[in-house]
């Protein structure tokens, strides 16, 4: 082998994730889509070569059938995984100074919350740095109709939304409990946030206002506090901790959105 093989020669291979990304490339730049054999050909490749390979991508949401059963066709996941990530960075980078002043004026920790299919992630949490209060770590996931932050995402999505993840959830849901939470979303609708007692201790209270990109009418994301009750603390406290906190997701959205 020369030396300019060398230097072409990758020090790395993956046969089987190369062959994948083949056939992800392969179907993006088709207008219409295809049978196995027509994938097949187009690549070169025999039908027992990517038979399971399209399988796994099917099953990841890569690509899907059509709807005779017998094409197939590239969705937009990848797409969304990449218009979700430029949304939490630009998002979190606007969010972190609007945060800092509503910990200042509330004397409340506050964090930021994904929702990345039927969950939600914390990407971004803000503490006040004097008083006692809770805060919710980075990285921290819970399914999203058992949280403040998901349920308050939910009833700001679109109805589609709401059935996927009620549907296919991280536990099945019984048609009495199914019908709770469309309730309770619709609740939160109307009042423009979620209030949401006890949400994992007693003597606590999650509060959580929507982002919405007002653009698309899309709510992924949403600000959240947790609230501790102490004695002090009067109705008054938490209403004027309410108002700051939707002020705060309300200018996050429309700076985001501009």
């Amino acid at each position: 082998m020369s030396i300019e093989d060398e230097k072409d020669s990758p020090k790395y291979t993956a046969p089987a994730l190369e062959k994948g990304l083949d056939i992800v490339e392969f179907l993006a730049r088709t207008t219409e889509p295809k049978t196995i054999n027509e994938i097949a050909q187009g690549l070169a490749r025999s039908r027992g070569e990517i038979f399971r390979m399209l399988s796994v991508l099917e099953r990841r949401g890569i690509i899907q059938k059509t709807r005779n059963g017998d094409t197939f066709e590239i969705t937009d996941k990848l797409f969304s995984l990449r218009q979700q990530r430029s949304f939490a960075t630009q998002a979190t980078a606007i969010a972190i100074p609007k945060m800092e002043d509503f910990c200042q004026i509330t004397g409340q920790s506050c964090h930021l919350a994904l929702r990345s299919k039927t969950e939600i992630i914390v990407i971004l949490r803000v503490e006040h740095p004097d008083n006692l209060n809770i805060s919710v770590p980075v990285g921290h996931r819970r399914a999203i109709y058992d949280s403040p932050s998901g349920l308050c995402i939910l009833a700001f999505s679109n109805s589609a939304t709401v059935d996927a993840v009620l549907q296919h959830g991280s536990r099945k849901l019984s048609k009495d409990q199914e019908k709770k939470i469309r309730d309770r979303l619709a609740k939160i609708a109307a009042a423009g946030y979620a209030t949401v007692e006890q949400s994992f201790a007693f003597g606590l209270s999650g509060l959580s206002a929507p982002i919405v990109d007002t653009v698309t009418g899309r709510c992924n994301m949403a600000l959240t506090t947790t609230m501790l009750h102490e004695v002090s603390k009067s109705s008054a406290d938490q209403a004027m901790i309410i108002q700051e906190l939707t002020r705060c997701a309300s200018e996050i959205s429309e700076q985001y959105s501009a």
